[in-house]
């Protein structure tokens, strides 16, 4: 993630925030 999760967040990394809901990003 460089932009933001392209699920729910777009204002930083997913993985700061919520790492248990992109294990697709992992």
């Amino acid at each position: 993630e460089t932009q933001g999760s392209s699920e729910t967040e777009t204002s930083g990394t997913d993985a700061e925030s919520k790492p248990a809901e992109n294990p697709v990003e992992s």
